[in-house]
């Protein structure tokens, strides 16, 4: 054997030795990330907010379904997203470029209003479209324990609309709201979030109907339910007495400073006449009238 034969099989012997090293220090580097990833995601809260709310699904769908199956607790804000950016401004900001083109027009018609509240809707369409996508998704496969959920509600802008209609030489009055009680009016959110199962607590807002809630979450299989309005909503209708002791008779506590109302669903037994009774006196969804 020459020298240069020895030279190469010594090095060939080192290769294999170093590749087994790393091969092993690889696979230990491996264990380490599942084991503290598996603690990073288990062990700790997440509030998701973002401008855009396609960013939440996005996050979620990228950190992969073993981390996300991880989470224990997690929190969604799609509200932020809505009073925060569109493509054309903040919804704030839509909302006051139709008030000032409809100042400017002093009673006139409006040739730009349509176009502006077109855009309006176009992002509420985008919105539904994303809070339904992310749903499905956790439905898909999770592992959480506890579940708050914050979907546009009447806090999510709401406009008075004075339009001069030139073929009537009236003006007609609306009241608009870019997503008002979205998951009442949206039933393929309601069906996306019944899919979800497993929970043990959900907070679910913002909603005034607490009937629908309560229906929602025994068809999740959740035992502790929490639901949150507006400070707005507070304001526009108020609680009246006679509504609060109904509720509280069927098992509510309500905390009208801190706009929430909680109630723990014990029991596989659900009491149809609950579900109609416990809705708050304004509410107009199916399941209310």
């Amino acid at each position: 054997m020459t020298r240069k034969d020895a030279t190469s099989s010594e090095c060939s012997r080192l290769s294999r030795r170093t590749l087994r090293h790393f091969t092993g220090f690889l696979r230990a580097c491996r264990q380490v990330s599942r084991e503290a990833c598996a603690v990073l995601y288990g062990s700790n809260h997440f509030h998701l907010f973002t401008t855009f709310s396609d960013d939440i699904r996005s996050f979620l769908e990228k950190i992969g379904e073993s981390n996300r199956r991880s989470i224990r607790s997690l929190k969604i804000d799609w509200v932020h997203g809505v009073r925060e950016c569109t493509d054309e401004g903040g919804v704030l900001d839509i909302i006051e470029t139709l008030d000032e083109t409809r100042n400017a027009a002093c009673g006139g018609a409006n040739p730009f209003w349509d176009d502006i509240f077109g855009s309006l809707l176009r992002y509420k369409t985008e919105t539904v479209l994303h809070i339904r996508l992310t749903l499905e998704l956790l439905a898909r496969g999770h592992g959480l324990k506890e579940l708050a959920l914050v979907i546009p509600g009447r806090d999510a802008c709401k406009l008075r609309v004075d339009r001069y209609e030139e073929d009537t030489k009236r003006e007609r009055y609306d009241m608009k709201y870019f997503g008002w009680e979205l998951l009442l009016h949206h039933r393929e959110l309601q069906l996306a979030l019944e899919s979800i199962r497993g929970l043990e607590k959900l907070s679910i807002g913002h909603t005034v109907c607490l009937g629908r809630m309560e229906q929602i979450a025994r068809k999740m299989g959740v035992t502790d339910l929490t639901v949150t309005w507006t400070a707005s909503e507070g304001q526009d209708y108020g609680f009246p007495d006679e509504v609060i002791h109904m509720v509280q008779d069927e098992g509510w506590d309500v905390e009208l400073e801190a706009y929430k109302a909680h109630k723990l669903l014990s029991g596989p037994n659900y009491s149809s006449s609950g579900g109609n009774s416990i809705a708050w006196w304004y509410c107009s969804c199916d399941e209310c009238l």
